[in-house]
């Protein structure tokens, strides 16, 4: 049997995506829509297309990378930059100033007779000057590539409720990576079109997460929403039972920044930071550990140039081995590798006090420890902004600290331990609720569906 007016919510993240839906009995389902998943309602928001123009999606499209590029050859790159920069926040001074930095935004990846993976697409959405990637000598649009990744997850979904869904609340941030909010908007719109939908309304995704908290909520209550991911911090006030929003403000601050953190204190050693070269000694610059900021800017840096100043800096070296890592880390496509584990051991310092990082490849040999300190005093100078944005956020709602009821957090970010104790001091332990870290946005936007589509 047919139902009648079944609308999908859209969670279109950085790093993940999920989708679920209010079943013809009133049920909220999300939908497995990546089996190889360790969790098949989660799919990565990544994109992979083979040189025989196969798109592959998720997992697999990790997968088939991470095996082309074990084949460890070196490949040429073409990079291509969004015409945009990204402020970068430094770290801050004594005198509590910080150093923003602007660094040049870059989308392509690697160009090999491999194939092509693509990452952070939602991150470069409001770019102007990035109109469309060559792929293997044919032109694509960023909408096209965002089209046929929802298009995806839309035939995924309709082939697990057995019809053709064509309309769906699709989640966006407050404050979209680099501003530009209209630019984006209207490239989701085309992309929503592309993957096969007619009627779509875009909503705050921490409006989502609070349907998703509010479904039980009857008494009189307000709520502060914090939905920290992948690219974005996202934070909503919200007033329960009506649902009235209250507030929604937004940072481009997430956990991809914090990984390059933890490669900057605690990996770039490896990678010739500190070490001193030439007949005077001149110290390793500092500067170019910025440009391996995440695995596709280290794919960007394969290039004659920058094999060139290696053999500068492998002069005199007084750590010859580390040079080498660093040549082989880029020109042996390792940044994907590398980061995938630096963001395990994030992960695993959630629940441990402590971990390791192991990465064995051709002239790196990687095996060191960092406690869940190390980590937090990493990220400790992050918490004064994510402070602000929540003291932000209660004076622009009219509201005191006390007024809050509840905090619903969701996300990955939110997880981080010293992130949760903020929190828990901020607000009391008693306040904070967890809701479903990576499905909840999607779950609520499929409620909020369920509204506007009846």
């Amino acid at each position: 049997q047919m139902a009648k007016n079944l609308a999908y919510g859209i969670d279109f993240g950085t790093t993940n995506s999920t989708i679920a839906l209010v079943n013809e009995i009133g049920k909220i389902e999300q939908m497995a829509i990546d089996r190889q998943s360790p969790n098949p309602a989660i799919m990565r928001s990544v994109v992979y297309v083979s040189p025989k123009m196969q798109y592959l999606f998720g997992a697999p499209a990790v997968e088939a990378y991470l095996v082309d590029v074990a084949q460890n050859q070196e490949t040429k790159t073409k990079p291509i930059f969004t015409g945009r920069y990204i402020k970068v926040s430094g770290d801050s001074t004594s005198g509590g100033i910080s150093n923003d930095q602007f660094v040049p935004e870059i989308i392509q990846v690697s160009e090999s007779d491999n194939g092509r993976l693509f990452q952070s697409l939602k991150s470069s959405l409001s770019s102007n000057l990035l109109k469309s990637v060559n792929v293997f000598g044919e032109a694509m649009t960023l909408e096209m590539f965002v089209g046929n990744f929802l298009g995806e997850m839309k035939k995924r979904a309709d082939e697990i409720v057995k019809q053709n869904v064509t309309k769906a609340i699709i989640g966006r941030p407050v404050k979209y990576v680099g501003g530009n909010e209209q630019l984006a908007m209207e490239r989701m719109e085309e992309a929503a079109k592309i993957a096969g939908f007619d009627e779509v309304v875009f909503e705050y995704e921490p409006v989502g997460a609070a349907y998703d908290y509010g479904v039980s909520v009857n008494e009189t209550q307000i709520c502060l929403i914090f939905d920290f991911g992948g690219g974005t911090l996202d934070i909503s006030i919200v007033k329960f039972p009506e649902r009235k929003i209250l507030v929604n403000v937004g940072l481009p601050i997430g956990g991809d920044y914090f990984n390059y953190k933890v490669f900057e204190s605690q990996l770039a050693v490896y990678f010739g930071k500190g070490s001193r070269y030439g007949m005077y000694k001149h110290e390793f610059p500092n500067s170019l550990f910025r440009e391996l900021k995440n695995w596709y800017r280290i794919s960007l840096m394969k290039n004659e140039a920058f094999g060139k100043s290696l053999e500068h800096y492998d002069f005199m070296n007084t750590r010859p081995a580390t040079v080498k890592a660093l040549r082989s880390l880029v020109f042996n496509n390792l940044g994907f590798g590398l980061y995938e584990e630096i963001e395990r051991v994030k992960k695993n310092l959630t629940d441990k006090e402590e971990d390791k990082f192991l990465f064995k490849a051709e002239l790196i040999d990687i095996d060191s420890q960092i406690s869940r300190v190390d980590l937090e005093e990493i990220i400790s100078s992050d918490l004064s902004n994510i402070d602000n944005l929540i003291n932000q956020a209660i004076l622009e709602a009219g509201i005191e600290i006390d007024d809050i009821d509840v905090v619903a957090t969701t996300g990955g970010s939110s997880l981080i331990p010293i992130v949760k104790n903020h929190l828990n001091q901020k607000f009391g332990k008693g306040k904070i609720k967890n809701s479903d870290t990576f499905t909840s946005v999607a779950k609520g936007l499929a409620l909020r569906a369920k509204e506007v589509f009846g």
